[in-house]
């Protein structure tokens, strides 16, 4: 019997990352299922979704909360997309609410691409049923403010949002039933594989700013972007190298290293500061969605060649010259 989630640790940060200390998921998880060892007790978990939405490494697993069951419910024809957990709506994608993060939500808004898309999120039992996953819904909400006051994003338990009863065709009831079937395979696929398969969220969103026409709109101030000490930093670049998101970027300019962000790209995973052995990294509100220059460092000059490089350990020569010892 597979598990209905689990931690894949190759993809943990904790494994796979310079320096990284991350316990996202375990805060994150209201029942405290998630031991020290980064095990999870079943037996504990309501599989709510909290863990999977705060693990910026993505990995882990839960079954009713893969890119599949995502984007099956971004293909419905429905002009509003309500988001239900199984709970309020039996035929719901989702167990629960809580995987979701404001990324999910403005591909939500966006999944029209012509015009935005009505979004409903039905959290109206979600304070009685799970404190931690109301909280976490109105974070989202304060977060896309801006779709709020413009009424294309709505909460039952604050707007009254009725869902309206929906006669079915046969058309529809076919459709209907060739969607569960779909589903009930790729469920079973996964039991015959062991083990759920993966929401891929930073996917899903890059999929998406691929379709966009413009940004206008979008909450800039959502998202982060790296602020960079220039007297602290040394040009060693690690905190660009280290980025599982490829977020940063660098470029040697007349002797300096250039340091570039793109905030869209960013999970506020912290990668970039636990590689920093100078803490000169810190994460700030973005002010732009564009790819921006965060800060132009002085290189040292290598004792043997005399040439401007990038300090590997704390190294006084360059990789060239190291080689050549």
């Amino acid at each position: 019997m597979p598990e209905k989630i689990f931690l894949y640790t190759p993809l943990c940060f904790n494994t796979n990352q310079l320096g990284m200390h991350c316990e996202k998921c375990r805060t994150a998880c209201p029942e405290q299922c998630i031991a020290p060892d980064f095990s999870i007790d079943l037996s504990k978990c309501n599989h709510c979704g909290l863990c999977v939405a705060a693990c910026p490494a993505e990995a882990i697993f839960a079954v009713g909360y893969t890119g599949e069951d995502f984007r099956q419910f971004l293909a419905r024809e429905d002009d509003t997309l309500w988001f239900s957990c199984q709970k309020n709506e039996r035929e719901s994608h989702f167990p629960c609410l809580g995987f979701l993060d404001f990324r999910l939500i403005l591909v939500a808004l966006y999944s029209r691409h012509e015009y935005l898309r009505p979004v409903v999120l039905d959290n109206s039992a979600c304070a009685k049923c799970n404190a931690s996953v109301a909280k976490k819904l109105t974070g989202i909400l304060d977060k896309l403010d801006y779709f709020v006051e413009s009424g294309c994003l709505k909460a039952t338990a604050s707007h009254k949002c009725q869902k309206p009863e929906k006669l079915l065709s046969r058309r529809d009831l076919f459709k209907g039933l060739f969607r569960d079937v779909m589903a009930l395979g790729l469920n079973t696929l996964n039991q015959i594989n062991g083990q759920p398969a993966q929401l891929k969220r930073q996917e899903i969103f890059a999929e998406a700013l691929q379709q966009l026409p413009t940004l206008d709109g979008f909450p800039i101030t959502a998202f982060k972007n790296i602020a960079v000490n220039e007297t602290s930093c040394t040009a060693c670049g690690e905190c660009v190298k280290n980025c599982p998101q490829k977020s940063l970027g660098m470029q040697v300019e007349e002797g300096n290293l250039a340091i570039y962000s793109n905030s869209l790209g960013c999970t506020e995973c912290g990668a970039c500061l636990a590689a920093c052995q100078q803490d000169a990294i810190s994460l700030i509100t973005s002010n732009s969605l564009e790819t921006i220059h965060c800060a132009s460092v002085p290189m040292p000059l290598c004792q043997k060649c005399g040439k401007p490089y990038q300090p590997i350990n704390g190294k006084a020569i360059c990789f060239e010259c190291l080689l050549k010892e």
